[in-house]
């Protein structure tokens, strides 16, 4: 995927984890729900930009 071209963005896992930690530790557990809102916003663009890796 070519960043420069595309409408997305990179973040290591660190930084999403670290996010993650951030919204638990304040807004308890509501986190969950800040983060569906930001994966609904992304919409389209997360789902078709994600590369899908067998395993």
């Amino acid at each position: 995927m070519d960043l420069q071209t595309s409408q997305c963005l990179a973040l290591p896992r660190a930084s999403l984890s670290a996010l993650r930690a951030a919204l638990i530790r304040d807004t308890g557990g509501g986190y969950a729900a800040y983060l569906q809102e930001a994966g609904y916003a992304g919409g389209e663009a997360i789902f078709f930009g994600v590369p899908v890796v067998a395993r």
